[in-house]
Order: structure tokens, then C-alpha cells, then sequence
């Protein structure tokens, strides 16, 4: 090949590496539907992707003289959580969805990083993640624009609002009844949407090297731009943030004086922006700010429960996370369910779960399941308020502690630890934007879990392999690789192709008030063989019990009521959420086991008291006519409540 010809496809490899960082946050239609993760098609993106990546890489390797790979820390750190959780999969129960997805995601990311690390790039593959980075949060905003101000609802029909869901509406917030909670764009969660928006600003100061004085004025729009949608998420983490960009600013000084000052001027902007947003300035852009910022009922309050607060601004929800911790430490604060009080508790039942399986943890996506059974003393609120049972701490460190135990734990810290070294010792422009978007995701990563979602996991593997200097060298032979590669695009491929139909069949009745229940009755045998797919188990055993109820078991239903009762047991053991666990209960009345209906009752009200009156609710819905269960569980919620006087 020509010099030419090699260049062209490090062009288009480059294009694609850099896609990343935007194709996966670009608006993309979502089913509206409560009985799957909502976020599914948008988290394969990123695997797509990856699989064509690599797919390019194996052609280029064609060219290759060199019969070597070689591995570097960077894959060595993934493929030791790999071990991890393969070594967690023998000890674990129930549902292994989660653990086979994880691994499937990190194998992927093990190939690709090697990939990333071999493949010849374009030398301004950094210059391309920075614009394409900077494009994708000028549409974040706009989309915010039109969340802001309500304009989709203007234009959009009634009748295709739903349709629009995860392209400029969110069910959620503003679906039917037009008000609207925090500023999401596509993205679909407000901390997250902050998170890349502050990509955004490490972006702008790699970029802000070009000379032309149109570029200057449109980087310093930017300053301004994303500073103040940042602002508007409300997100409390944007904090330290700013306060990160001003620190990294002062170790620079020094040795780079031009970046430290450039990163001052946009670390000071943003909290100037916050601040201002948080003193009332928000009034000038945000309409009816005191009605605006109000969480709507979503539907998936009806799948878990929940209890839904009003929102505050920005000052509000500061303030209030100060004088929570100011009153811990004094001992003067007894835990609320309010969301920082919340995390709270998650942190320390999480510390708990660590302390009694200190080694490999309680089991990866088993947190859920240990929560309900794990206790803090009368201290602490059992309950976890609005959040129902989180599937994860909010915090990634006790998360791996619990989930993982030391050894996982201990294989992030110090991979995070190596990347933030090799980085330090890029040059100042890839350092600054390399270093800046790692430690943005490690920060938010201690009050949330934004490394769980694909799109922001797969990029923060691609800049750790970007960086690596490749200290360690462990070769192989380049034929392992393209074999292990091949076999990973196939099945990877039939896999996204198997998984989009089994989505579409489960989520063809979108929201589940308004499905076609005989149809959905004729093809129930259809459906719950999707579960024999160990990657659908858990989700087609959801979409049962949660589009189906039974009161009573009979000779001609007892084949369907035993399939539910199988699938209850299971769903409410790995997620128990209140109406999991309730459903369970009444299953359990209706068959005679009385004793395990009023042990579930009580151990519900225990996590779940208030969501008693949403409990009785279910109990009346689900028994129907079926007076005799009905009438023995509303008696177990009573006595419930006499003991627990009884106590006080």
C-alpha cells in the first residue's frame, strides 16, 4: 500500500474512534415503556460501534508486517475484572443477567483498547474527539432550549408526543400533563447531561489553541453556553467541578502558565454561572422557576412505588447538603429520606454489605437484593424514600466494595491511579482534555454511577488506552487476537440483532395501562421463552408479573398462575421492590401459605412504610373478588402496625 492509502483509513478509523464521544448522547427514539431498562438501544450503540472499529482494525492488520500485539496495563486492569466476576458467577443465584452483561461489555472493551493501542491513528484524533465533544453539547443544548421553554409542546400533537420520547420529550417529566422537573436533553438524566457538558469545557480549552479571532469569539460563546446549561441541571456536583478546573489550574501555573490561566477563566465562569443561577438568576431564563423545577409522577413510581418530592433550585439543594453533613457530624440529624440523606444510607448499608463479604463482595448487580435484607440501627430510616431500592450506592468506591469486595476494588483504584499518571505525562493540550474528562467521570462517579452507562464507560476506556504509554509490554500472537476478534464480532452481532427483536416483542404495548391484554395472553408462551436468553431472563420475567395479575389459582389457569408465581419469586428476590414483594405476598395468600405472605408483608412495610397506603392499594387491585386474601393481608398490615406501636 501507498503512503496515501494508509493514511485515507487512519483518517476513517480516527472518524470513528471520535464518534464515540457523540453518536451515543445524539437524540435516538426510545419504546415508551416501564417493563424494560428504557436506556437498552442507546447502550448498544457504543458496542456497534466498537464492533466496526474493530472489524477495520483486523482489514488493517491484513497490511501489517508485524506477527506481534503486545498488552498493556490497560487491558491487563479490564481483564482481571473479568476474572472477578467469572470467579463471582460460580457463587451466585438467581438471575446472572447482569454479570453476563458486564462481561460481554468488558470483553468487548478489552479488544477494543487493544485495538485503540495498536491502530494507527490520525494525529489530530484528540483535535476530533474535542469537536465532536463540543457539537454534541451544542445539541444538548438546543434540545434543552426546547425542553426549557416547553416549545416541543407547542409543535408537537398530542397524539405523537410519546413518540418523540427520548428525542426531545421525556415521558417522565412532561408526557401528558407539559411540566417539566430539571433540564435533561437527550440524555435523559440531568447529573448526566452536566457531566458532558463539562466535557464540554475541557473540549473548548483544547481547542482554544486556534488562532483565528472568529474561533477565539466562538470559544468564549462556549465558556458562557455550556456554563450556564451546566448551571441549569441543578446539579450540586458541578461544584467541584469548578473547583477541580481551578485546582488542576494551579498545579499548571508553573510550567503552563498558558493553559493553567485559560483553565482558571473557564473553572472561575463556572461558578460564577452556578452561583448566579442558585442566587435567583435562573428567573431571567427559566419560566415560573418556583412551579417549573417540580418532579411529575412518572410511570415508573407505578412499577416501584414511589415516592415523588418536589425539586428545588440549585441554592437549595447545596444549602441542604451542608446542613445535612454539619448536622450528622454533630450528631444532631436523624436520616430523612431526602436524596442526600438517602445516599447516606446506601453508603453505609453498603460498608455494611463489605464488612460481612469482604473478599469478593455480596455479587456484581446482587446490591439490590442484599439492601432489603441488610439493617442499620433505629438511627437510620430502612426505608430509602422515593428511590424505592437503588440498584447501586451512588458512590463507585463503596459500590465495588460491596459488589466486588477488596479485590475489585482494589483492580479500579489503581487502574484509575495509572491512567491519571499516564496521562499526566501526555502533552499539555491531550493531557488537559484526557485528564479533565477522566476525572469528571471519576467525581460524579462518588455521588453516581455514570462508568455504568456504555456510552460514558466505553469513552473513558478509550481515552485510558489513548494515554497509555505503554510501559508493559506482554506479547501475542497478532492471530489470537483477529481469532478472538472475528468470534466477538459474530456473536456480539447476533446477539444485537436477537436483543432489538426480544425488545420490540416485550415492548410492544407501551405503557402497560393501555396493552391488549388478550393479545398479550395469546403469546404468553412466545414471550416467556425469550427468557431461556440468559441475557432477557430477568426482563421477561418482569414483563410478566407486571402485565398480568391473578386472584385466584385455578384448574384452567393453574399452568399460567404457576409460571407467575416462579417468575414473582425470583424478580422479588433479585429487585424487591415493594410491588414485587406485595405481589409475592398475595401469591403466596392465595395458595395457602399464609405464613410466608405475612413474613413478606412485614419484612415490605419494614423497607417500604411509606408506601403503606400504596401497598394496601395493591392488595385491594390484585385480589379482585377474591375476598378471603384480601381480608388476611390488609389483617397483616394491621397488625403491623399495632406491633410497631406497640414498640415505640
Amino acid at each position: 500500500m501507498t503512503q496515501n492509502q494508509i493514511q485515507t483509513p487512519q483518517k476513517y478509523i480516527s472518524i470513528i474512534l471520535a464518534s464515540f464521544f457523540i453518536v451515543p448522547f445524539l437524540p435516538n427514539f426510545i419504546p415508551d415503556t416501564i417493563t424494560l431498562y428504557s436506556f437498552y438501544l442507546r447502550e448498544t450503540i457504543p458496542i456497534i460501534i466498537a464492533l466496526i472499529l474493530l472489524t477495520c482494525f483486523i482489514i488493517t492488520q491484513t497490511y501489517s508486517s508485524s506477527n506481534k500485539l503486545y498488552i498493556t496495563p490497560t487491558q491487563i486492569i479490564i481483564l482481571a475484572f473479568i476474572l472477578l466476576i467469572v470467579v463471582q458467577l460460580n457463587f451466585l443465584d438467581s438471575y446472572k443477567t447482569f454479570s453476563f452483561l458486564l462481561l460481554a461489555c468488558l470483553w468487548v472493551l478489552l479488544l477494543l483498547s487493544m485495538a485503540v493501542t495498536h491502530i494507527e491513528l490520525d494525529t489530530r484524533i484528540f483535535s476530533l474527539i474535542a469537536w465532536c465533544i463540543v457539537f454534541g453539547s451544542y445539541i444538548q443544548c438546543i434540545i434543552c432550549i426546547l425542553q426549557l421553554y416547553g416549545i416541543h409542546l407547542e409543535i408537537i400533537p398530542l397524539r405523537y408526543y410519546p413518540y418523540m420520547d427520548g428525542i426531545i420529550s421525556h415521558s417522565h417529566y412532561d408526557l401528558l400533563v407539559g411540566s417539566q422537573e430539571r433540564i435533561v436533553g437527550s440524555i435523559y438524566q440531568t447529573n448526566n447531561l452536566a457531566n458532558y457538558l463539562s466535557w464540554g469545557i475541557f473540549a473548548n480549552i483544547y481547542l482554544w489553541q486556534m488562532d483565528k479571532k472568529i474561533y477565539k469569539i466562538f470559544f468564549i460563546f462556549n465558556i458562557f453556553l455550556f456554563s450556564t446549561f451546566i448551571s441549569l441541571t441543578f446539579s450540586r456536583v458541578v461544584l467541584v467541578y469548578g473547583l477541580f478546573i481551578i485546582i488542576y489550574a494551579f498545579v499548571l501555573l508553573k510550567k503552563h502558565s498558558h493553559y493553567a490561566k485559560l483553565l482558571l477563566v473557564h473553572g472561575v465562569i463556572l461558578l460564577s454561572v452556578v452561583a448566579f443561577t442558585a442566587k435567583g438568576g435562573l428567573n431571567f431564563v427559566y419560566p415560573n422557576t418556583e412551579t417549573s423545577v417540580v418532579a411529575t409522577p412518572s410511570a415508573a413510581t407505578v412499577m416501584t412505588g414511589d415516592i415523588v418530592n418536589n425539586q428545588s433550585n440549585s441554592a437549595d439543594r447545596i444549602g441542604q447538603t451542608f446542613t445535612t453533613f454539619k448536622q450528622l457530624l454533630t450528631g444532631e440529624h436523624q436520616i430523612s429520606l431526602a436524596s442526600d440523606n438517602q445516599r447516606i444510607v446506601l453508603w453505609l448499608k453498603g460498608l455494611k454489605m463489605f464488612s460481612e463479604h469482604p473478599i469478593i463482595g455480596v455479587g456484581w448487580g446482587y446490591f439490590t437484593a442484599n439492601l432489603f435484607t441488610t439493617k442499620l440501627n433505629d438511627r437510620f430510616p430502612q426505608t430509602l424514600g422515593q428511590y424505592a431500592l437503588p440498584f447501586n450506592t451512588h458512590n463507585l468506591f463503596i459500590q465495588l466494595l460491596a459488589t466486588t469486595g477488596l479485590i475489585g476494588f482494589a483492580i479500579v483504584f489503581f487502574g484509575f491511579i495509572y491512567w491519571i499518571r499516564c496521562c499526566l505525562k501526555l502533552e499539555i493540550k491531550a493531557q488537559i482534555l484526557c485528564l479533565g474528562i477522566i476525572a469528571i467521570n471519576i467525581i460524579h462517579s462518588q455521588t453516581e454511577y455514570p462508568l455504568f452507562y456504555t456510552p460514558y464507560l466505553f469513552c473513558f476506556i478509550i481515552l485510558a488506552a489513548l494515554s497509555d504509554q505503554k510501559e508493559l509490554k506482554l506479547q501475542i500472537n497478532k492471530k489470537w487476537f483477529n481469532l478472538a476478534a472475528v468470534v466477538t464480532i459474530i456473536v456480539a452481532s447476533w446477539q444485537i440483532y436477537v436483543g432489538y427483536n426480544n425488545f420490540m416483542i416485550l415492548a410492544q404495548f407501551k405503557p402497560v395501562a393501555h396493552y391488549d391484554k388478550q393479545n398479550w395472553l395469546n403469546n404468553v408462551g412466545q414471550k416467556y421463552q425469550l427468557g431461556n436468553n440468559l441475557l432477557w431472563d430477568y426482563y421477561v420475567d418482569v414483563d410478566l408479573i407486571q402485565k398480568l395479575t391473578l386472584t385466584e389459582r385455578t384448574a384452567d389457569n393453574a399452568w399460567l398462575f404457576d409460571i407467575m408465581y416462579n417468575a414473582t419469586q425470583k424478580v422479588a428476590g433479585f429487585t424487591p421492590y415493594p410491588s414485587y414483594t406485595t405481589k409475592l405476598a398475595i401469591m403466596d395468600q392465595i395458595i395457602g401459605k399464609n405464613k410466608e405472605a405475612q413474613g413478606l408483608i412485614n419484612e415490605t412495610l419494614d423497607n417500604y412504610f411509606p408506601f403503606r397506603d400504596y401497598i394496601i392499594n395493591q392488595i385491594n387491585l390484585s385480589t379482585g373478588s377474591n375476598n378471603k386474601a384480601k381480608t388476611a393481608l390488609l389483617s397483616y398490615v394491621k397488625n403491623y402496625e399495632i406491633a410497631q406501636q406497640h414498640i415505640k
